[in-house]
């Protein structure tokens, strides 16, 4: 068991340390995240949206392209399978990515009649 210098229990993961925990525990790191913000809140906000705006647009573009990963998500959804296990069926993959592309046609075609 690792403890904070609090004294509290360290229960953040972290890979990059050798015990695979980070160096403080929940509320230290609360208390660190407010008092950077208070102390600059605007360059906060902008690093906020700048990340959700490219987020955004990394999401729009794995749902244009149906990519793998998004092909994926949609069959988590769907089943009780992880991401490992559809994987390794690549024929599950290509069909659902069909089926996509299917109801995005009839979507276009339902559209273009009214």
């Amino acid at each position: 068991m690792k403890l904070c210098k609090c004294g509290n229990e360290v229960t953040l993961k972290d890979n990059r340390n050798k015990d695979g925990l980070q160096k403080w525990c929940n509320s230290c790191v609360n208390e660190r995240r407010s008092l950077r913000y208070k102390e600059n809140p605007f360059k906060i906000r902008e690093r906020q949206k700048k990340y959700n705006s490219s987020a955004l647009e990394r999401q729009k573009k794995h749902i244009k392209e149906i990519s793998d990963t998004y092909v994926i998500a949609e069959l988590k959804r769907g089943t009780n399978l992880n991401s490992k296990e559809i994987r390794e069926y690549p024929e599950l993959i290509e069909a659902k990515r069909q089926i996509i592309k299917n109801k995005r046609l009839c979507q276009k075609l339902k559209t273009l009649q009214t």
